[in-house]
């Protein structure tokens, strides 16, 4: 699959290359500067869950995920980062504190 003219895993253009983590996939995509923000945002979404009523047992959906995709190319998809996400605020809107 590294022929360019063939798509595939490459991508049209041949230049889709996975390293099947996440954060350093995050990392050569956007710079240091998407890096940071990335890790910022996470780090706010876990500050925001930790304060919710679910307060520790967030941490058991979070970490998990996060692991997950430091070990494969999860994120990278379409469905695995919606579901993530968009179960993230579920659980946050039905379980914030007011």
């Amino acid at each position: 699959m590294t022929d360019p003219t063939a798509p595939g895993r490459l991508g049209r253009d041949g230049l889709n290359e996975h390293v099947h983590n996440y954060f350093v996939t995050t990392f050569a995509r956007g710079g240091l500067l998407n890096l940071t923000l990335f890790i910022l945002f996470h780090i706010q979404l876990v500050k925001i869950l930790l304060r919710s009523d679910l307060g520790i047992n967030s941490l058991s959906i979070v970490i998990p995920c996060l692991f997950m995709s430091s070990f494969d190319v999860t994120m990278d998809g379409v469905q695995f980062p919606l579901i993530y996400y968009f179960s993230l605020v579920t659980l946050l809107i039905k379980n914030i504190k007011i």
